[in-house]
């Protein structure tokens, strides 16, 4: 397989892993990834998150098993691309999002690793077509990819140019859901974008501040009959409004929102939604406290820069869900750092939490303590594994011990108070099954909960 400017892209076998080793170790952001993520359960990747994946990774290649491609430039090694049947990634489908939709055949492209000393040159685009080229060859018909935007960029759009607008296109006629453009600095891309067809668009005022272009681009939308979302951050406010207010407070962002909308307003739109994101969580919810009265536009919530894994999640929870109890906010989404899958899962337990959705299975399980005598932590995980799946609103008791494990187990649709060696199961306050050997209680607590989610069909 060779490019036009003389990349020559190769398997990679047994006898390239230094040059594996050599890319990963020299070009990867997160040197202890090594391309492990969605192949082992989560918990496993970050346990051995380093040498020890490393070392899983490597007895892949060396095994005859092909994880993905290569890229070489005059002998070097300057681009990965892992690609291989979807079977070899088994956490996809453990994701709500990403899990399979059909029994068709297909091959996924789960990760990108180009040096930054060679980006930019369109390496990107000459590694998705060697991979469906290297698909093709080995008899594939259907090839997935699960897309991230990096963090940092040259230039920092979610449509970065115009390449990138012209895939966009394509990205459009094949997606089975809406797609938004996010778009902070050039108005051409914007215009683009409609032109490509997307669903929406996201426009940061702090970015584009040219009046003009962004009346250019809301007639656009006018035209094209979508909604435009005026996208206000903390970090990216214009520096008048800085200076005006001594910082990025909550007057700033507001003033910075209703300025815009106005601009979309003058240009006949009527389709707008405002979001005022801040990482501070008393600065996100004064400014969508002070939008909410000064507008009836509707607001998209959430607290930007969250963070990774607790405090992220604790942070969103906190914003979100305190604007959402006060009656504030249409639409939200939650911003933390790592697999965009995990701001799914938390987004919906953020709206079950405040009695605004019901979906899915909600698992109540009591705090680890002196009377709990078995592997709760462990049967909780394995529980919430196997009903991962399941979509109807469902209350599922996993309790640790006599004193308060039999009461929330029997008020929870099905339930079970475990014990060291075995637990009683309930189903709507009835005890149906004693003494389960601990062994088979998860089997046999997943097997009761599909039973009655049959019975609601």
């Amino acid at each position: 397989m060779k490019w036009e400017k003389g990349l020559v892209f190769a398997p990679a076998t047994a006898d390239r892993w230094n040059d594996v080793e050599r890319l990963f170790r020299d070009g990867h952001p997160f040197p202890g990834c090594w391309c492990m993520y969605w192949r082992i359960r989560r918990r496993d990747f970050e346990k051995n998150y380093g040498e020890e994946n490393r070392k899983n990774f490597r007895r892949i290649v060396e095994s005859g098993e092909v994880p993905g491609i290569l890229a070489y430039a005059g002998g070097e090694p300057v681009g990965w691309c892992s690609v291989a049947p979807r079977e070899a990634f088994p956490v996809l489908d453990r994701s709500p999002v990403l899990k399979r939709v059909d029994d068709e055949p297909v091959w996924s492209i789960t990760c990108f690793l180009i040096p930054e000393r060679h980006r930019g040159s369109g390496l990107s685009e000459a590694l998705v077509g060697a991979a469906i080229d290297y698909v093709e060859e080995r008899g594939g018909g259907v090839v997935e990819a699960y897309p991230l935007i990096p963090e940092k960029s040259k230039n920092p759009e979610a449509v970065p140019d115009r390449r990138a607008a012209k895939a966009l296109q394509e990205l459009v006629k094949k997606a089975s859901v809406p797609l938004v453009a996010d778009i902070h600095f050039s108005a051409e891309l914007a215009l683009s974008s409609v032109e490509a067809g997307v669903a929406g668009l996201r426009l940061n005022p702090g970015n584009l501040r040219d009046p003009g272009a962004v009346r250019r681009v809301a007639r656009a939308a006018v035209e094209a009959g979508i909604p435009i979302r005026v996208g206000v951050n903390a970090g990216s406010l214009d520096p008048d409004l800085l200076a005006k207010f001594g910082g990025p407070k909550p007057e700033a962002l507001v003033e910075s929102a209703l300025g815009e909308v106005r601009l979309l307003e003058d240009a006949g739109l009527e389709s707008i939604k405002i979001s005022a994101k801040a990482s501070s969580v008393t600065d996100t919810l004064a400014a969508y406290r002070l939008l909410a009265e000064r507008t009836s536009w509707p607001l998209h919530l959430g607290v930007t820069e969250a963070g990774w894994h607790d405090a992220g999640v604790v942070k969103s929870a906190l914003g979100i869900g305190v604007l959402l109890l006060e009656g504030i906010g249409d639409t939200l989404r939650v911003s933390l750092t790592g697999d965009p899958t995990a701001e799914v899962r938390v987004a919906w337990e953020i709206l079950r939490a405040c009695g605004l959705r019901e979906r899915g299975v909600e698992i109540i399980a009591c705090p680890t303590c002196g009377r709990c005598n078995y592997d709760l932590e462990g049967l909780l995980r394995e529980v919430e594994k196997r009903l991962s799946d399941i979509v109807t609103p469902l209350k599922v008791a996993v309790m640790g011990c006599v004193v308060n494990g039999p009461g929330e187990a029997a008020h929870a649709d099905v339930g079970v108070a475990g014990g060291a060696d075995a637990g009683d199961i309930f189903v709507r306050g009835e005890i149906v099954e004693r003494a389960v050997p601990a062994k088979t209680l998860a089997e046999r607590l997943e097997r009761l909960v599909r039973e009655v989610v049959a019975g609601r069909g």
